[in-house]
């Protein structure tokens, strides 16, 4: 009987990292390389990249991120005011009440607009948007795509301006991290 399971059984194969190659995966030495494997993707063990674009595409990927940015978006959103230790009340007359709970932007509702921020965060790892001041008060949220902006220190963000069609070379617009909410 073990000579014929010998036979006819195949051996299971080795085990694999799921990001590497058949050739032994990738190799990173340099900070340049580990920041194009970052931005480019991870390498799946088919040999395919795999980035929050391409994951989106999968349906299964796709219904969860729909699921999980949802819930927080459709929770309702209470902007209080501490009155002492253990009092609150509601702040209906604060400056960001109307723009949390009524309109972040133009063309997006409270609810679309914490869908796309909470899927940002889920899929990129953080999430951005723009403060529009006018007057001295914050009038809009304009979600920024995570993937343009880039926080070179601390207090200054930097992102890429597209136009309509492609991205324009190299044209950047430096805020102060005081003027981008990030999630």
């Amino acid at each position: 009987m073990a000579f014929w399971s010998k036979l006819f059984t195949r051996s299971a194969p080795a085990p694999r990292n799921a990001v590497s190659h058949m050739d032994g995966g990738i190799v990173i030495n340099t900070s340049a390389e580990l920041e194009e494997a970052l931005r480019t993707g991870s390498v799946s063990a088919s040999g395919a990249r795999v980035t929050p674009d391409s994951a989106m595409r999968v349906a299964a990927v796709y219904a969860c991120i729909r699921i999980r940015s949802g819930v927080p978006a459709n929770m309702p959103l209470h902007i209080k005011r501490r009155v002492d230790d253990r009092t609150r009340e509601d702040a209906s007359d604060h400056p960001l009440w109307t723009l949390m709970r009524r309109r972040p932007n133009r063309w997006q509702t409270p609810s679309q607009f914490r869908r796309m921020m909470q899927a940002h965060l889920l899929l990129r790892g953080n999430a951005y948007a723009m403060k529009v001041v006018s007057r001295g008060a914050v009038r809009e949220l304009i979600p920024l795509y995570p993937d343009r902006v880039e926080c070179v220190r601390p207090t200054i963000c930097r992102w890429a301006t597209p136009t309509p069609g492609r991205m324009a070379a190299g044209s950047s617009c430096g805020r102060t991290r005081c003027s981008i909410w990030s999630g």
